[in-house]
């Protein structure tokens, strides 16, 4: 492992076991689904509902946004089964951590640590806001990387150079999703499905939601099952 993931890992293993209250924050904010993906949501839905009065239209950015998260997840985790398999922190022999209170070490077992997942999510969410309302943005950036990124590094779940990787591949999702035509190929369609048919837009929209919130974990845990089964076929 290079010295600068070490490094930093080591640094914030020492307040490890130090401090259960700590610790046991830290867990939360890894673990809970509306402490990571509540805020994003909320600031997305109020760009759906607010007046024009309060400002511009914006549902086309809220559209390309979940639709280029959704992809952006979809390739971070591609790359996670075909690029050479990485240990996490937590369990990696060549680095002896001090395990936080409230950690199961078991849990992500199989699961590759590079790109981070929660990175590319939330990084692409914070650029479709930020380039849909700039207060959101800015206040989505620093959130995912104080609130749903650094939790991680600290708890060993990942390496600075996974979340950095995802935080990358996350950001270039949720550019790619402001660009004009990339908008207008998803929006179009989309809006006219809302108009002659709300009850399942806000349906499908209902879903998508709820897979934000809980980071994708059944898409991804379906995902990677049918890898698997793919594998043994062939």
């Amino acid at each position: 492992m290079n010295s600068f993931d070490s490094s930093i890992v080591s640094f914030f293993n020492g307040f490890a076991q130090r401090w259960h209250a700590l610790d046991e924050s830290m867990v939360f904010l890894s673990e809970s689904s509306l402490m990571k993906g509540g805020l994003f949501l909320a600031m997305l839905w109020w760009l759906w509902f607010r007046k024009p009065a309060d400002g511009p239209d914006r549902r086309d950015y809220v559209l390309s946004t979940l639709v280029m998260c959704v992809a952006a997840v979809l390739i971070a985790r591609l790359l996670a089964v075909s690029l050479p398999f990485r240990e996490r922190p937590l369990v990696a022999s060549a680095q002896e951590l001090v395990v936080p209170y409230g950690v199961d070490v078991r849990a992500l077992e199989g699961w590759s640590a590079f790109p981070s997942d929660h990175a590319v999510l939330f990084f692409a969410l914070s650029m479709g806001l930020y380039c849909a309302h700039r207060r959101f943005g800015i206040a989505a950036f620093l959130y995912a990387a104080f609130v749903v990124c650094l939790p991680r590094i600290y708890l060993g779940l990942h390496w600075p150079t996974d979340v950095l990787a995802g935080a990358a591949l996350g950001v270039a999702f949720g550019w790619l999703g402001t660009l004009r035509a990339v908008r207008d190929a998803v929006s179009r369609p989309a809006l006219r499905w809302h108009d002659q048919h709300p009850g399942a837009f806000y349906a499908a929209m209902f879903v998508v939601s709820f897979e934000i919130m809980n980071i994708f974990a059944d898409a991804r845990s379906a995902m990677h099952l049918s890898l698997h089964i793919l594998r043994d076929l062939l």
